[in-house]
């Protein structure tokens, strides 16, 4: 627990990647009505990588910042089961990126 009584996240878990921009985009679709913000589409969270062409495989770009509550950043994190229900939701959204965040402070 934290200094206010909060659960403290767990740090040695796993954990899906989403791209800051997206999901800013769903919050507004899904917090405010009368159409204001459209449906965000599929998430594409190839924004956040490069294709290693001699590799055959997607890398993270350099220098990838993850948001919190006190700064911006490139990317967020999210749980397995959110991840699964954005991609329910919106067919297309990928490729899932997962990441271990052990020992990472969120400060």
């Amino acid at each position: 627990m934290d200094e206010e009584g909060k659960p403290l996240p767990d740090m040695g878990s796993d954990w899906y990647i989403i791209e800051t921009a997206w999901l800013n985009s769903w919050l507004a679709f899904a917090h405010y009505s009368d159409g204001i913000s459209p449906a965000p589409g599929a998430c594409d969270n190839t924004r956040l990588l490069v294709e290693n062409h001699e590799l055959c495989v997607w890398e993270p770009k350099e220098d990838l910042v993850m948001a919190t509550a006190a700064r911006g950043g490139h990317y967020r994190r999210i749980s397995q089961q959110a991840w699964e229900t954005f991609v329910k939701l919106y067919p297309g959204s990928g490729p899932p990126i997962v990441s271990n965040f052990k020992g990472v402070s969120l400060v």
